[in-house]
């Protein structure tokens, strides 16, 4: 299942198609049955299909869910388990609920080019939309009022980068005067 870290259009839209292409599935899979189930019966054995033992890991940016152990299906085997014939009725939709995951882990793939296409790195209009009322808003006191300069700001925010944080050089760099006194 695609989780939103960062709320983009991108995702929501890939999320919805995605559980419109399992929608569309499961319907082709209802009308594939001899003895047709319960509607509602069919979306919970789905439904719980889903959940699964995965792990998450970070790839191009974006959180990536693997799903590895089938706990849905295997629940449900074990609630269908003295019932054969309704096991039979409805593990088709219990492991579709469990390739569920990987639909999501497809079109959660297909969101990252989507997203650099739609939003490049190296244009400006990716992160700002309009500078011409863009000002400087001093946050601490001690500084003194500056405007902004609009004609270099585009070139001023593109050349940002980040730079590593070593933190253990600052902690061991600041002064530890005060703590060493008071112990």
């Amino acid at each position: 299942m695609i989780f939103l870290e960062n709320n983009n259009v991108v995702e929501v839209s890939l999320t919805i198609f995605a559980w419109c292409v399992i929608a569309w599935i499961a319907y082709r899979l209802y009308n594939r049955q001899s003895d047709k189930p319960e509607i509602w019966k069919v979306l919970v054995v789905m439904l719980v299909g889903l959940f699964s033992f995965s792990f998450n890991t970070e790839m191009f940016g974006t959180v990536i869910k693997i799903s590895i152990l089938p706990l849905g299906v295997w629940g449900l085997y074990a609630y269908f388990r003295k019932k054969n014939e309704e096991w039979q009725t409805y593990h088709t939709f219990a492991w579709f609920g469990f390739a569920a995951n990987f639909i999501f882990l497809i079109f959660s793939l297909l969101a990252v080019p989507i997203f650099q296409v739609i939003y490049p790195e190296n244009e400006p209009s990716t992160y700002l939309s309009n500078i011409d009322d863009a000002s400087i808003i001093p946050i601490h006191p001690g500084v003194k009022h500056e405007e902004m300069d609009k004609v270099n700001a585009l070139e001023t925010i593109l050349g940002f980068s980040e730079e590593p944080i070593h933190s253990t050089d600052w902690y061991y760099g600041a002064n530890l005067e005060y703590d060493s006194t008071n112990t």
